[in-house]
């Protein structure tokens, strides 16, 4: 970690202190293997460019540049692959550290409520309604008339996964589901992201959520009814077995275990 201070002091004349790591890259070109470490880093004091002859042959020169036109200039990165593979790989690199940089800072800004503990419900039922899923249009449907806990059962949760206004995934943590009659519960259900928020895995912090609430109430096992392979088992599920919904199609059952 000095070492990396050292050369931002020479090569920017800034000197700074790590705060904390956020990510780790591998690049492999033909039989090596490239490692970066990036970090969010406090300025605490300020000194002279030290430049080597080949960084002052290249034009090195510190500049403040904002995150959104940084990753703008390096989301050309493709431009580069026929010309340039090492400037193409450079910014590449850079592309990619940026992004994560904006997904870190959204996720810090991702929340988690009830949807029956919240004062706006009004607003977030609109932003159910947006959903296009099937299951999706059902739940608002039982939400709007007041039937969610009669087709559910008391004391159920919908949950939601909010950046401010904007409702990005959401769930339910029920007594019951899409499989009835059965002495199973309870239920993950109605489990859905917005598509322009998918392949970020947002649904692992309803599953956290999830997990934290079957603690509180002494709950072993919590159940997932779908259709879906290879989804579930990236947040830790197992498939259980099959049953039949109430409109006798077969569907895959999961556990997620809560330990």
């Amino acid at each position: 970690m000095a070492v990396k201070t050292i050369e931002i002091r020479e090569e920017t004349g800034y000197v700074v202190e790590p705060v904390s790591l956020f990510l780790t890259m591998n690049e492999y070109y033909e039989e090596y293997k490239y490692v970066s470490h990036y970090f969010l880093c406090e300025i605490i004091g300020k000194t002279e460019q030290n430049l080597t002859a080949f960084e002052m042959e290249r034009g090195l020169i510190p500049e403040w540049i904002a995150p959104e036109r940084m990753l703008k200039i390096y989301s050309k990165h493709n431009d580069f692959a026929a010309a340039n593979e090492e400037k193409r790989g450079a910014y590449l690199r850079e592309y990619t550290a940026i992004t994560e940089y904006f997904e870190m800072l959204k996720m810090k800004r991702l929340e988690v409520i009830s949807f029956f503990e919240s004062d706006r419900q009004e607003h977030w039922l609109k932003e159910i309604a947006k959903c296009d899923w099937g299951a999706g249009v059902f739940l608002h449907e039982l939400l709007s008339k007041g039937t969610f806990f009669d087709a559910v059962g008391e004391g159920s949760r919908v949950l939601l996964l909010t950046d401010g206004d904007e409702l990005i995934s959401f769930c339910t943590y029920a007594q019951k589901d899409d499989i009835q009659p059965t002495c199973l519960t309870p239920w993950m259900g109605f489990v859905y992201t917005f598509p322009r928020h998918r392949g970020h895995h947002y649904v692992g912090l309803l599953f956290a959520e999830v997990e934290r609430l079957a603690k509180q109430e002494h709950v072993s096992n919590v159940y997932i009814s779908t259709g879906h392979i290879g989804l579930y088992e990236k947040y830790g599920c197992e498939y259980f077995t099959r049953m039949n919904d109430m409109n006798g199609e077969a569907s895959r059952v999961y556990v997620k275990r809560i330990r």
